[in-house]
């Protein structure tokens, strides 16, 4: 479960891109923060958009976060209690590392197969470890899902723990 670089052509466009933004008129924007109440309408806009794809959530339940690691950290305190393990892919997002670190979370790596999450040692590691979850992140320019193929053979995981443990 080693750090994961990315190249740095990787970067050349989004260095640009940031030059363009920091030099702009609304570059003061970029380092600030919505003040509460000012993301209202993005939480109708979410809660929209997760009703037509089959989740009926209130505005209520939205829960807006101030980048990636924010948001891990909020769902891990909110989800999960200290000792608690999940198994993760062997590539994993660095974030997930330092924030379940942060929260006394314990992960498990889960090897990749060509096909993806090896399915066999997700069941093995869920069964033997006694996980809370499974969380899988797709690293893009690591882990090219594209490269991934499924053959007919590929079976899905079975759930040993479909809800959070309470």
């Amino acid at each position: 479960m080693g750090a994961t670089v990315p190249e740095p052509s990787g970067n050349i466009l989004l260095i640009q891109m940031l030059k363009e933004m920091i030099n702009g008129d609304r570059s003061a924007e970029l380092f600030s923060y919505p003040a509460q109440g000012k993301v209202e309408w993005q939480k109708d806009a979410a809660a929209t958009i997760l009703a037509q794809c089959g989740h009926v959530v209130d505005r209520e339940q939205i829960l807006f976060s101030n980048g990636g690691q924010n948001a891990l950290s909020a769902i891990l305190a909110g989800l999960f209690r200290y000792g608690d393990k999940i198994a993760v892919d062997d590539h994993t997002y660095p974030g997930i590392k330092t924030a379940a670190a942060m929260f006394g979370v314990q992960l498990v790596p889960v090897p990749s197969t060509d096909e993806g999450l090896n399915t066999d040692a997700l069941e093995a590691v869920c069964k033997n470890e006694k996980t809370t979850a499974s969380i899988s992140f797709r690293l893009a320019k690591i882990q090219r899902l594209s490269r991934y193929r499924k053959s007919s053979a590929r079976k899905s995981p079975k759930l040993w723990n479909d809800t959070i443990a309470s």
